[in-house]
C-alpha cells in the first residue's frame, strides 16, 4: 500500500542502514555466481492488511499457474519492516521481490542493495513505460536507471462531508478554489459555541509533513534547497513562512479547525460524524470511510486541493523492486512486471486503498466511482515527495514537524520556528555528509 510509513526510520537506523551497505556489496558478487535450481523459487516481501494479503496471495497463485518453472513465496511483514528487510540484507538472504515506499528507494539505492531494471525491461518486448502514469514511474527512476516497478499511489485530495455543508447551508468547493475560497468556505462551516466540543470546525490541521508539505510549495516556498542539502533560506524564506502562518492561524486566528486537545477529546471519527466538514488526506483514507459502522460513503465529497499562487500537489508511492542479490535476477524482474502488470493491478482495486499506477485500469476505477477522477485530474499537478529522493528526509521530517508543532502549540511565531528549524536541519543534514 501507498501510506506514508507511520513508523519513520530513526538516526540510528539510517546509519545502520549506511554501514550495511558496504556489507551488502560485498555479498553481491557470491550470490550472483549461483546456479539456479531446477525449479526456481522466489521470495516476495511486502506490507499489507488482510484484505491486501488476499488479493496479492491471489496475484501470486495467478502467477505460479502461469509459470510452472517458478514457485513463489509470498510473505507479509505487517510490522518492523524497514528493520527486517535491513537485517535481511546484511545477512545474505534477502528476498527477491520487494516492496518498497518511496521515502525509502533512495537509502537501498545509495546502499547498492537494488538491481537496475533498466536492461532487463529493455529487452522486453512486452513491457511498456508509457503503460503507468509518468510522475509514478520516474519516482525510482535515476536517468536512465530504473529500480522499481510502480505498484500505486495517490496524491492528496479534499474529503469533505456533504451533510455538514448542507446542514451549514453552503456550496460543495469545486475545483480550481483559491486559498481564499477555501478560508471562506472554512469560516461558514464553523460554528462557536461556548463549549469547543459542541462546535462543528470546517477543517482538521496535523503538524505531520506529509499531510501539508504542498501549503510551501503552493505559495513559492520550500523545506530545502533544489540539491536537498540545506534548509536555511528556503523553509524560513518569506514565502514558506506565509505558507506556515497561513496554515498554523486556520487553528490559532481563524478558530476553524480544533486544536489539539479538544482534537483528541473529539474522538476518532470526527468527520464521520460531522465534527469537521472537510479533511485533507490520501485515497489511503477510502477503505477507513468505507468501513465506518455508522457513516454512508455517499456522504463524501471529494475534491482538488485549494491553489495559492502555484497550483501543486505531492504524490504518494509503493513499487516493486528486486534485490541486487537475487540468484534469479532475470525471473525476478519477470516477477516484479507482473506484479505491477494491468492483471494483478485490476485484483487490487477491489481494495480501494491507492490508485492504480496503470492508466487504464487506473481509468477503469473512474467507472466504479466517479469520485476516482479527482484523483486522477491531480496527478497533472503533483511533486515527488522529498523522501523518495533524499535518504535523510526521515530526518528533517521529524524535524519539520516539531517546528510545525511549535507554532500550532504557541511556542513560537512562524518566522522563529521556521528559522530555528532551518538552522536544525542544517546541522543533521551535515553529520549525514560527514562535515564538521
Amino acid at each position: 500500500m501507498v501510506v506514508p510509513l507511520g513508523k519513520r526510520a530513526s538516526r540510528s537506523l539510517l546509519r545502520q542502514i549506511a554501514a550495511l551497505a558496504a556489507l551488502i556489496l560485498l555479498t553481491v558478487c557470491s550470490t550472483c555466481a549461483a546456479k539456479p535450481a531446477a525449479r526456481v523459487r522466489l521470495r516476495v516481501v511486502f506490507w499489507a492488511g488482510i484484505e491486501e494479503q488476499k488479493v496479492e496471495r491471489e496475484n501470486v497463485e495467478a502467477f505460479n499457474a502461469a509459470h510452472p518453472d517458478f514457485h513463489v513465496a509470498l510473505e507479509s511483514i505487517p510490522d518492523n519492516y524497514l528493520e527486517k528487510l535491513v537485517t535481511a540484507f546484511a545477512a545474505g538472504k534477502p528476498p527477491d521481490v520487494l516492496l518498497l515506499d518511496s521515502v525509502l528507494v533512495p537509502k537501498f539505492i545509495e546502499g547498492g542493495a537494488l538491481l537496475d531494471l533498466a536492461p532487463y525491461l529493455t529487452g522486453d518486448s512486452s513491457f511498456d513505460s508509457g503503460d503507468f502514469f509518468s510522475q509514478v514511474y520516474d519516482i525510482a527512476r535515476r536517468g536512465e536507471e530504473v529500480y522499481a516497478l510502480p505498484k500505486d499511489f495517490t496524491p492528496m485530495v479534499v474529503y469533505y462531508n456533504r451533510e455538514s455543508f448542507d446542514a451549514a447551508g453552503v456550496p460543495y468547493p469545486q475545483d480550481g478554489w483559491s486559498w481564499e475560497d477555501f478560508l471562506r468556505t472554512a469560516r461558514a462551516l464553523t460554528t462557536h459555541e461556548a463549549n469547543p466540543l459542541s462546535n462543528r470546525y470546517g477543517f482538521m490541521i496535523s503538524p505531520t509533513p506529509y499531510q501539508n508539505i504542498f501549503w510551501l510549495w503552493q505559495n513559492g516556498g520550500d523545506v530545502l534547497s533544489p540539491d536537498g542539502t540545506r534548509a536555511t533560506g528556503y523553509l524560513d524564506s518569506p514565502e514558506s513562512v506565509r505558507a506556515v502562518r497561513f496554515y498554523t492561524d486556520l487553528l490559532l486566528r481563524e478558530r476553524v479547525a480544533p486544536d489539539p486537545s479538544t482534537r483528541l477529546a473529539l474522538g476518532g471519527e470526527i468527520f464521520q460524524t460531522g465534527k469537521v466538514a472537510m479533511v485533507i488526506s490520501g485515497h489511503w483514507w477510502m477503505p477507513t470511510l468505507r468501513a465506518s459502522e455508522h457513516f454512508n460513503l455517499d456522504k463524501v465529497g471529494v475534491v482538488g486541493l485549494p491553489q495559492g499562487s502555484q497550483r501543486v500537489n505531492v504524490i504518494y508511492e509503493s513499487g516493486w523492486a528486486v534485490a541486487r542479490q537475487s540468484r534469479h535476477p532475470r525471473q525476478a524482474v519477470e516477477l516484479a512486471e507482473y506484479l505491477a502488470g494491468p492483471e494483478a493491478q485490476r485484483r487490487r482495486t477491489a481494495v480501494g486503498l491507492a490508485i492504480s499506477a496503470n492508466r487504464q485500469v487506473a481509468a477503469g476505477q473512474v467507472v466504479v466511482d466517479p469520485r476516482e477522477q479527482v484523483f486522477l485530474e491531480e496527478i497533472e499537478f503533483a511533486r515527488a515527495p522529498w523522501g523518495s529522493c533524499i535518504s535523510e528526509w526521515s530526518v528533517v521530517e521529524d524535524l519539520l514537524a516539531e517546528g510545525i508543532e511549535r507554532v500550532i502549540l504557541g511556542y513560537a511565531t512562524p518566522e522563529e520556528s521556521m528559522r530555528q528549524t532551518a538552522r536544525l536541519i542544517d546541522a543533521e543534514l551535515s553529520m549525514f555528509r560527514g562535515e564538521q
